[in-house]
């Protein structure tokens, strides 16, 4: 499985290219916590972020990352008129300098 937002940036397509034909997607989540439950049944195996969900041993649930490393862009979305907490504008601030620092 594959987040449905995969599905729709094709990241994964343009990343596999022909290897592709040798994937067997069977179904799209929009909330990984409920990939994982079906992968921990053995149904499937989910395609997600490292981290995104929390790998304890006794979920029997594995992270294999893809080689070569997949980078996929995020996008940090909010309104321009609505004031954020201040937790919220350190938030953005610490996004802001960490991308200026990464285009540098």
């Amino acid at each position: 499985m594959t987040s449905g937002q995969t599905i729709r940036q094709d990241t994964f397509r343009q990343w596999a290219g022909m290897a592709l034909n040798h994937f067997n997607f069977v179904g799209q989540y929009n909330l990984v916590f409920n990939a994982a439950l079906l992968a921990k049944t053995g149904a499937c195996a989910v395609m997600t972020y490292e981290g995104l969900i929390k790998n304890q041993a006794e979920d029997n649930l594995v992270f294999r990352p893809l080689t070569p490393a997949l980078v996929d862009q995020n996008i940090l979305v909010w309104r321009k008129d609505n004031r954020l907490p201040n937790v919220g504008n350190i938030f953005i601030k610490e996004m802001k300098e960490v991308t200026h620092d990464q285009n540098q």
